[in-house]
């Protein structure tokens, strides 16, 4: 939005690119209504999420690093 784009035309290009997802679909729009309603997921299940998702990938031999440096924050 600094670069002077509208959460309306974000939310258009990423949708109609390789960027889009069922969650973004879902989120997008509250995005762009700047309507954050309370969490739907607790952090608890959240953070399980993410080691079954670490397991699975050392159990591959599988780098993530991207995945790791988000999991970091």
């Amino acid at each position: 939005m600094k670069a002077g784009l509208t959460p309306e035309m974000i939310y258009e290009v990423i949708g109609a690119g390789a960027g889009t997802s069922r969650m973004f679909e879902v989120r997008g729009p509250m995005m762009v209504e700047a309507r954050y309603d309370e969490a739907t997921m607790k952090i608890d299940v959240w953070q399980k999420d993410v080691q079954v998702i670490t397991d699975f990938a050392r159990e591959l031999g599988c780098p993530t690093p991207l995945f790791a440096a988000a999991a970091q924050l």
